[in-house]
């Protein structure tokens, strides 16, 4: 596996290096000086980009090598808070980390990091509809009567999921999984955040009578509205 580091001092980059290759002991290094850190991760072509979060904008980082490359990208940062972790997933990033985290973590979190990466690419999808709503999950499009809906990834993630699943129950934690993975289960005010601004976005204006319906302590399902004449 050959994998690049973004930005880290030779020391923490020494200890990211001693962890992985506890799993893949043939790993190949490249390390970027955060001069111009997307260049150096197009030209070593890496299956995994570790990136110091704090680097060159961190999330704007992220957003121009995910737009470049498709490996695996791993955030860490010395303290890692939510606001955070919610910027640089929605930048692109496959997951995001704290630098205390120890070598059975770090490598576990790679794994599942790469396997997301190297999924295969399935059949395309059919666009989901729910009354006007139109939901693509092939192009990441949302449309309401013709007009295309702009929603971040992971909001398109969330709605997403609700549509599948539509006239359904889905479990505040079903979606946090969707939304953030194994971290999810500690960010329940931020799924309840998500939820707001996709009501807004699919409903503002009137544009659409379907409705993001709460189930108290449970969690949420997307709803048609009724026949005209009902």
């Amino acid at each position: 596996m050959r994998v690049t580091l973004v930005g880290f001092d030779a020391k923490t980059g020494d200890t990211i290096v001693l962890n992985l290759r506890l799993r893949w002991p043939d790993l190949e290094v490249c390390r970027a000086n955060g001069v111009q850190p997307v260049h150096q991760v197009v030209s070593a072509a890496p299956d995994l980009v570790v990136l110091n979060a704090t680097v060159g904008g961190g999330a704007q980082t992220v957003r121009e090598i995910r737009q470049s490359c498709n490996a695996a990208i791993v955030a860490m940062e010395a303290e890692p808070d939510e606001p955070e972790l919610v910027e640089m997933l929605e930048a692109g990033a496959d997951d995001y980390l704290g630098l205390s985290a120890g070598a059975p973590q770090l490598v576990a979190r790679v794994s599942a990091a790469l396997r997301r990466a190297q999924k295969p690419v399935e059949h395309p999808e059919s666009p989901l509809q729910c009354g006007e709503l139109q939901v693509n999950p092939d192009s990441h499009e949302v449309v309401v009567k013709g007009q295309v809906i702009h929603l971040t990834p992971t909001e398109f993630k969330l709605l997403c999921h609700l549509a599948k699943n539509k006239g359904r129950l889905v479990t505040y934690e079903a979606l946090r999984t969707v939304m953030w993975g194994s971290e999810g289960k500690f960010y329940e005010d931020s799924l309840r955040k998500y939820v707001q601004r996709v009501r807004h976005k699919i409903g503002e204006r009137g544009r659409t009578r379907v409705r993001i319906e709460t189930v108290p302590r449970t969690g949420y399902r997307l709803l048609e509205p009724p026949p005209a004449n009902s």
